[in-house]
């Protein structure tokens, strides 16, 4: 194979390792010291201090960086959940854009269904002022929630995009945390 691959010609390669029908552009690369500063540059505060420690930063602006991708990961009944409660009900109601404007916050959760979300936020004392949903369709869920600031999807094992394999098989999960993360980048 490796004879094979090395006698293809320098664009077929390419079209080999980026498995596409499309012709990639050469795009233009950026110096590191020419990036601008954009959004949001302070954390997101999760309200518990070894959760932002954890997240990364530095004194005084630990937490979640923004455009950016979180897995919280642990065997079943741990607390994912219960944490991530926790960590939406904080950051609605604590944390604001730079323009001092609140964040449009949302729980999506394909596994639970909405009185058992409602039941945990309850025992929890959550003030409750995000939003929920149970879709596990992916381009749906980016579709509805494009205009809010911070989602939690709980679980990745229960996202789908149709055609990238078996609901919670490895392809199906790389797939979907790769759209997502590319998405929150934007």
């Amino acid at each position: 194979i490796i004879n094979k691959y090395n006698n293809i010609n320098k664009k077929d390669k390419y079209k080999f390792l980026n498995n596409s029908e499309k012709d990639n552009k050469k795009k233009e690369i950026t110096s590191v010291k020419d990036i601008k500063k954009k959004g949001l540059t302070k954390r997101i505060s999760t309200g518990m201090n070894t959760l932002n420690q954890l997240l990364g930063g530095e004194e005084k602006n630990y937490g979640i960086f923004p455009n950016s991708l979180v897995l919280i990961g642990g065997a079943p009944g741990i607390g994912k959940s219960t944490i991530l409660t926790q960590v939406i009900d904080y950051v609605q109601e604590h944390q604001k854009k730079d323009d001092g404007s609140d964040f449009k916050c949302a729980y999506i959760s394909a596994e639970e269904n909405s009185t058992q979300v409602k039941n945990r936020a309850d025992r929890l004392n959550c003030e409750q002022n995000w939003a929920f949903d149970s879709e596990n369709n992916l381009f749906q869920i980016m579709t509805d929630f494009d205009d809010y600031d911070f989602l939690i999807i709980d679980s990745i094992n229960t996202i789908f995009i149709e055609g990238a394999g078996v609901i919670g098989g490895v392809s199906q999960i790389k797939e979907c945390t790769n759209v997502l993360m590319n998405w929150a980048k934007q």
